[in-house]
């Protein structure tokens, strides 16, 4: 990287900055032609780098009663937003079934199939919609060039205006692709598994903010089982609470406490946590499982952004309380209830009103698939799944057909006593006896091939006009919006 061009200039006294890369000094251009230089790299005493610097944590300074309580309204609140959630989470369970990544073997009885020996094969319409549907949106989204592109009025919008937009636009995209794709090299990995959760579930977050374990600003995935959003939210904007439940070993949460982030308390070891439908889902399709061991457990932290009215940090108009919470950042250990961390979660008031109302910082980004009729979207899972039910029955029908017909069970009489059940299941190939009762009895001469019908040329028509009809609805949303197309949409 040649030179790193500084987001803070004043136009009116300085004409372009840039950083040195070895000694770290700001270089400040005059247009008199004169340099100042600051060894500080334009950093004041109070700016470590840290973007919590200026947002000390306030649970250090709150009495453990106080404390106490925020942990029981927050914990409560996060409760019945987790329980308002469970639904939902149990349709993106039942979709990781449809999308057919769990092999399933042939059976009946207990395995669940009507016959013994039954196929349990599953159609993969919801499984090919959904890898095309992230394929395309990570070509999209994660170009071989780099994921940012910049033109001169971005350059005017993050480095100022100047004679040298279009220079200053190519430096600030160079560097940004620098460093999404060389220093902060997670950040595509975590794109791609968040257009995976996007197009199966309808929704993927992505979390933007200074990683204080990394130093550095990070935009990471985070799956939406572990989003816990207030019921009747409309949006992130508008959620009475935004929990983001993190999963972290012991050393990492010491490290936080070291670090200064969370408050240095001690925390029992985590107990053995449950996991929620869809992390049980996952484990069963990789293979894997928990190790049972109680010394590999991870402590569950739940990290809420929530509005709070704190004793001693009211929001004050004139002076005087005005009873309107304020926006705050929440972390509790979920199995003992310590409040690790409470700091403010104001974004910078922007207006040039000094009595503006205060508002939240934006820390999440919702990627929609297609906008639902509340807070959760609709993704193929919702366009497909039942659809990719019915194709799966036909699928079943047509492979246990040919077996049957390859295969065929059969009956044979067997004459020492009465049938007194009519509940027959015959494996491929297997046979029933058949009990007679009183009278002439003719069972083909003592044995009768099981009566399976072919399936027919209109059920083979049928099927493939559900596929035909059900690919077309799951490729609606799908829009091809590369560079060079004449008939690319706005936006």
């Amino acid at each position: 990287m040649d030179r790193i061009q500084s987001p803070w200039p004043d136009p009116d006294d300085i004409t372009h900055s840039e950083v040195d890369p070895d000694s770290g000094a700001l270089h400040l251009h005059h247009p008199n032609g004169d340099v100042t230089i600051d060894f500080s790299g334009g950093k004041t005493d109070q700016d470590d780098g840290d973007d919590d610097a200026d947002d000390p944590n306030i649970a250090d300074d709150l009495d453990e009663y106080v404390l106490d309580n925020i942990a029981s309204e927050v914990g409560d609140g996060i409760e019945a937003d987790e329980q308002s959630c469970s639904k939902w989470r149990g349709n993106l369970e039942y979709a990781m079934t449809l999308m057919a990544l769990d092999i399933e073997r042939a059976g009946g009885g207990s395995s669940g199939g009507a016959l013994e020996g039954m196929s349990r094969v599953r159609h993969p319409l919801l499984q090919k919609a959904v890898l095309l549907s992230q394929a395309t949106a990570s070509a999209e989204m994660l170009p071989a060039g780099g994921p940012v592109k910049m033109s001169a009025d971005d350059g005017d919008a993050y480095l100022g205006p100047n004679d040298d937009s279009d220079g200053d636009a190519d430096a600030l995209e160079k560097d940004l692709n620098h460093y999404l794709t060389s220093v902060e090299t997670s950040y595509g990995p975590d794109t791609e598994r968040m257009l995976l959760y996007r197009a199966t579930s309808g929704v993927g977050f992505k979390k933007v903010y200074r990683s204080p374990l990394r130093n550095r600003p990070v935009s990471e995935n985070v799956d939406p089982q572990h989003m816990i959003i207030s019921d009747g939210a409309a949006n992130l904007e508008t959620a009475r609470r935004v929990t983001q439940e993190i999963r972290m070993t012991p050393s990492v949460l010491k490290r936080m406490q070291i670090l200064g982030v969370y408050r240095n308390v001690d925390v029992a070891m985590p107990s053995e946590e449950a996991q929620n439908t869809v992390d049980r889902k996952v484990k069963s399709v990789e293979g894997s499982s928990k190790s049972g061991r109680t010394e590999d457990e991870d402590h569950v932290l739940w990290e809420s952004y929530c509005e709070l009215d704190i004793p001693g940090y009211e929001h004050k108009i004139k002076g005087k309380p005005s009873g309107l919470p304020l926006p705050y950042r929440v972390t509790i250990e979920k199995s003992s209830r310590k409040v690790l961390e409470i700091r403010s979660n104001m974004a910078e008031n922007e207006s040039d009103n000094e009595d503006a109302l205060p508002v939240a910082r934006e820390v999440f980004v919702k990627f929609e698939y297609v906008p639902g009729y509340g807070f959760w979207p609709i993704g193929l899972v919702h366009i497909l799944g039942n659809s990719t039910q019915a194709l799966t029955a036909a699928w079943r029908v047509l492979l246990d057909a040919g077996m049957f017909a390859n295969f065929p069970g059969f009956f044979y009489l067997q004459t020492d006593a009465r049938q007194m059940h009519n509940n027959f299941r015959i494996p491929p190939g297997g046979a029933i006896p058949i009990k007679p009762g009183v009278g002439p009895t003719d069972i083909r001469q003592l044995l009768m091939a099981a009566p399976y019908k072919d399936p027919s040329a209109t059920f083979m028509g049928f099927i493939k006009e559900v596929e035909s009809t059900s690919s077309a609805a799951g490729q609606a949303a799908e829009v091809q919006v590369g560079e060079g197309r004449a008939d690319a949409p706005v936006g």
